[in-house]
């Protein structure tokens, strides 16, 4: 069996869900953004391999150009260029 190793823990926190996120938390970027677009899905695990239910994931993405919204004059305003989400009782996220 593969052995997984835990990433760093956290002392922040326990937030609770219901006022923390909203559904477009998740969305990066919009319809209208420029660049390709994707789904990312991912699965979040403990160090025994089981499903981590309800776990925060955030993501960070620069736009087409690699400039982010809040830094550079310049970004493509269709691109938030954060996200957030909590994992599914599976421990499956998606972006």
């Amino acid at each position: 069996m593969t052995r997984l190793t835990p990433t760093t823990a956290q002392t922040l926190g326990l937030f609770f869900s219901y006022g923390f996120l909203t559904e477009e938390d998740s969305i990066v970027a919009g319809p209208t953004a420029i660049g390709r677009h994707i789904k990312l899905v991912g699965k979040r695990t403990n160090r025994d391999a089981n499903a981590c239910r309800d776990a925060l994931t955030e993501i960070w993405q620069a736009d087409a150009a690699g400039l982010y919204k809040g830094r550079d004059a310049d970004a493509d305003p269709a691109v938030r260029g954060f996200g957030r989400t909590l994992t599914d009782e599976n421990g499956y996220f998606e972006f």
